[in-house]
């Protein structure tokens, strides 16, 4: 699933390539240029630092006009996927040769030797020539990664992963006319955090 033929763009923070941090200009300008546009936008990020005020705040003046999700468990990936799961989404994403594969149970011990699970997943491949960078590509493997494994996850919300809740008003708003819908069914700030 191309996550572009459903006419959605997904841009990174911090990640490789990202648009910097939440409280860069380049992301206003992002939002700015979006809401021109009568683009609907959706923000997901790793609850840290003051990201839920200043995302409030950008929703109050209708800049992300989609929502916005806080991942609670620290980040997208321990907040919906197990340890064996992203051993294989990185597998996949990589295109890792059997012998650079890891397993859940690897990268879950080195997991407890790190703070940081990208560390971990590095550790785990022990490989330079395979260098493992988050960004938008890793966002969309993650996005079809949820929407192609539904049936299993051990991170549940109304019966589905967070994330997959999250795809799917994603993949409303994309078939939704843009002025009358943010008129319409404008949140108040202070409900965006809970979707």
């Amino acid at each position: 699933m191309r996550l572009e033929n459903w006419g959605i763009l997904m841009q990174n923070f911090k990640g490789h390539g990202g648009l910097g941090k939440i409280s860069s200009g380049k992301f206003d300008r992002r939002l700015d240029e979006a809401h021109r546009e009568e683009q609907f936008v959706f923000v997901t990020l790793d609850d840290e630092g003051e990201a839920g005020t200043r995302l409030r705040a950008l929703a109050e003046q209708d800049l992300i006009t989609a929502g916005f999700r806080l991942w609670p468990k620290g980040n997208v990936e321990t907040a919906n996927f197990s340890d064996s799961e992203l051993a294989k989404i990185v597998a996949l994403y990589l295109d890792l040769p059997a012998g650079k594969k890891f397993t859940g149970a690897q990268l879950s011990a080195a997991r407890k030797k790190t703070k940081k699970w990208k560390d971990a997943v590095r550790a785990c491949i022990k490989a330079p020539e395979y260098p493992f960078h988050t960004g938008a590509e890793w966002g969309a493997q993650l996005a079809r990664w949820a929407l192609e494994h539904r049936a299993y996850s051990p991170r549940r919300e109304k019966g589905q992963r967070p994330i997959v809740h999250n795809l799917t008003e994603i993949f409303h708003a994309a078939d939704m006319d843009f002025p009358e819908t943010v008129k319409r069914y404008k949140r108040p700030a202070s409900v965006q955090a809970a979707i």
